[in-house]
């Protein structure tokens, strides 16, 4: 499977939509879930990688189809991997439904593990960041009670690790990228990729 989100990444940056496209998508398709129902976690990594490379090929309404199939098998218990699949949903212009506020009911629990709070917080802070300006403060501003947990793990004596590393989740999520980079921007980037990779191509021929 890894090799298989290379390729969608590769075909993304040379444009070639067609190398991915059809049986490719498929098998990837099928890994993803076989991983989904073996390692849950796993998944977290290339959900936003292989959604990103899919919207630049043009594959966005094959890629809702991919990640909508996966969030249906995700177990519910798994809330950290359910939202990075709806924020997969979200770069592609899917359908979000209610994730991130079950996701935010679910922090209210006081006896949740501090991993996995962290791991949702950040996936909530990531959802945000492709959603419309109001949505996204409105989750970003939900997570930032969070930050008054006490940290019981830490030995320091004048700060909680896991207020720095909240607090460090929701900066990152303000100026990430794909907030600050419009279409037009960001196509222009690809642009500039596409040719660098061109070049390289062409040089790596003679």
């Amino acid at each position: 499977m890894p090799v298989l989100v290379e390729a969608a990444s590769l075909a993304a940056a040379l444009r070639r939509p067609e190398v991915i496209d059809g049986a490719p998508l498929d098998a990837l398709q099928e890994g993803m879930l076989a991983l989904l129902r073996a390692q849950p976690a796993a998944l977290v990594d290339p959900a936003r990688d292989l959604a990103r490379s899919l919207l630049r090929c043009h594959l966005g309404q094959r890629g809702i189809a991919l990640f909508g199939a996966l969030r249906d098998a995700a177990p519910q218990d798994a809330s950290a991997v359910r939202l990075r699949i709806a924020g997969a949903l979200a770069q592609l212009g899917g359908e979000v439904g209610g994730e991130s506020d079950e996701a935010l009911q679910k922090l209210a629990d006081p006896k949740l593990p501090r991993s996995e709070r962290l791991a949702i917080i950040a996936a909530i802070a990531d959802l945000a960041t492709p959603r419309p300006i109001d949505e996204a403060l409105r989750l970003w501003n939900a997570l930032v009670p969070q930050a008054a947990l006490a940290d019981a793990f830490s030995t320091n004596t004048h700060f909680a690790l896991s207020f720095l590393q909240i607090v460090e989740i929701i900066a990152a999520a303000h100026v990430h990228p794909d907030r600050l980079i419009g279409p037009e921007g960001r196509a222009r980037m690809d642009a500039d990729e596409h040719r660098v990779r061109q070049r390289i191509h062409r040089e790596e021929r003679l």
